[in-house]
């Protein structure tokens, strides 16, 4: 996996440091008319039923029954009575905190995250590049993290990713709290009028139309506390401009409403195989959003828009609430590609790797958040 070395990290602070050229100019233009899909490279059987299940929303049941009935790619589990596991009961926290929903805030703690979100957004890089703090997880992201896409580290990898944001929030900003979940399904129908984007309360909502800006489908958020954000660029091509956001029209959204309405949540939650479960929630909720939103949500230098945090942090829910429905067979069950397009079967020896954002761990630290690594409950 790439890691920023200083000799990645010149090379990167140089390139920012240069003018835009006309070529990175197409390659943005091209991500524009491409639009977002976390791989080019999902696997034919899942990227069908997608695909199929986005133009007829209406057989969004059939699309689930193809998931979930077809074979498993990969059949070997890597967890078996007796293996050792850090993290059992031995190692287990003492009052994990509880990561609450954004509405279920006080006035005043929504203040409060928000400020110290905002303060990242003004600490400089820890990874040696011309950037901010909050800067650097985009670039992880894309740097590392696409990876994970349509494989078994998927929603394992953003676990720790989400948890070094946490980190990051108390240690560089003060900030007292913990992280928040957005629960889309209480917003299913219409995600644009959910609270967190509040421009007083939340996180600025849909990009101006009035703005000359356009790109990514989205125009400038100009409201909020991070309206007119700097973003120094798109993937990992040099483009400043502004946090940009560009709400689907009712039509779309009612599509990418199917996939976060409770009942598709809970197919997921009902299935009994981490691998379908995974797949299902990467094409199904996960990319909901992005779809929802376009702008800069919409690429893999997704985390430049603050709601990302909010929105995986519920997807790692979704996920604590799969492994609570039945935890012997479920807390540690972990399979499928380790990485993507990999035909190595993941085991949960693998490494999680944010780079130098936090030292790498492997799978089995993470796959219980009632340790003393993670200590956190929903």
């Amino acid at each position: 996996m790439v890691s920023p070395s200083t000799v990645e990290a010149t090379k990167y602070t140089t390139v920012k440091q240069s003018d835009t050229s006309e070529e990175d100019i197409e390659k943005v233009e091209s991500i524009i008319e491409e639009q977002y899909e976390p791989s080019s490279q999902l696997r034919p059987a899942y990227k069908n039923l997608f695909v199929v299940s986005l133009l007829l929303c209406a057989i969004v049941v059939s699309f689930l029954g193809g998931i979930f009935g077809g074979e498993t790619l990969h059949k070997i589990e890597t967890y078996r009575e007796g293996d050792s596991i850090e993290g059992t009961k031995d190692n287990s926290c003492q009052g994990p905190v509880l990561r609450r929903e954004w509405r279920s805030l006080a006035a005043e703690e929504k203040r409060s995250y928000l400020k110290a979100a905002k303060c990242l957004t003004e600490v400089p890089s820890t990874l040696g590049l011309n950037q901010s703090h909050h800067d650097d997880f985009a670039w992880v992201h894309k740097k590392i993290g696409e990876t994970s896409h349509d494989a078994a580290m998927f929603i394992a990898w953003h676990r720790y990713f989400i948890h070094a944001y946490e980190k990051a929030l108390q240690t560089s900003c003060d900030f007292k709290g913990h992280l928040a979940y957005w629960d889309w399904t209480l917003d299913w129908e219409d995600i644009t009028k959910a609270p967190v984007w509040s421009s007083d309360l939340g996180f600025g909502g849909d990009g101006n139309r009035q703005h000359e800006q356009n790109l990514l489908n989205a125009h400038c958020v100009t409201d909020g506390p991070f309206a007119n954000l700097n973003i120094p660029y798109i993937e990992d091509i040099y483009y400043p401009h502004c946090l940009s956001r560009g709400f689907e029209t009712k039509y779309n959204l009612s599509i990418q409403g199917e996939f976060l309405r409770p009942e598709y949540i809970e197919k997921l939650l009902a299935n009994d195989d981490y691998e379908e479960f995974n797949l299902g929630m990467e094409h199904g909720p996960h990319i909901a959003i992005p779809k929802s939103v376009n702008g800069d949500f919409s690429v893999h230098t997704a985390p430049f828009d603050p709601v990302f945090f909010l929105h995986h942090t519920q997807l790692d829910r979704t996920w604590w609430r799969w492994q609570q429905r039945d935890p012997p067979r479920r807390l540690y069950q972990y399979k499928g590609a380790s990485t993507t397009d990999s035909k190595i079967n993941a085991t949960i020896n693998d490494k999680l790797d944010l780079g130098d954002l936090m030292p790498p761990v492997e799978v089995s630290q993470i796959l219980r958040t009632d340790t003393a690594f993670l200590c956190y409950k929903y």
